[in-house]
């Protein structure tokens, strides 16, 4: 039960400390992310961007990366359907408005139940970025990569 001041119940408040919040967060996108999404397009492949996070702070966080949301074909956050990764849904549904097959897909994330396993349930072949020189055995048997332009090795 809330309190006189829940929250929740403030909007203006929620959206005052996101914009803070996302004031002083860093983030930078890896060096080879740009180059390497451009290099997908002139093949003439379809990019999309699937998280968990909600929309408004996808487009914080490209903004802060200085990557164009022009760069991908749709992007998929957490409110832009009833479901989330690692619900195979979300991948459906970004496989439909990309007008793509699960076959036809590749999927690279950084999570192994989130994005890996899931993306591979939705029948669409998962890479797992491992940006760490740490990998263990819970990798064994896995596609994984440890920067983005290495995704190119797994694509025919």
């Amino acid at each position: 039960m809330c309190s006189e001041t829940c929250l929740h119940d403030d909007e203006r408040l929620v959206d005052e400390i996101k914009a803070k919040w996302h004031s002083y967060v860093e983030c930078d996108a890896y060096p080879e992310v740009k180059e390497t999404l451009r290099l997908l397009k002139e093949r003439g492949l379809k990019i999309g961007l699937i998280s968990t996070a909600y929309e408004k702070d996808i487009d914080a966080i490209l903004e802060k990366t200085n990557l164009q949301k022009e760069l991908f074909d749709i992007i998929v956050g957490a409110d832009t359907t009833e479901m989330m990764k690692p619900h195979p849904g979300a991948f459906k549904y970004a496989l439909r408005k990309l007008d793509a097959k699960p076959g036809e897909a590749v999927f690279v994330g950084n999570s192994i139940e989130t994005d890996y396993m899931a993306a591979e349930r939705a029948g669409i072949k998962a890479i797992l970025i491992q940006r760490s020189a740490n990998a263990n055995n819970t990798t064994r048997g896995l596609r994984v990569i440890s920067k983005l332009d290495e995704v190119f090795k797994y694509m025919s």
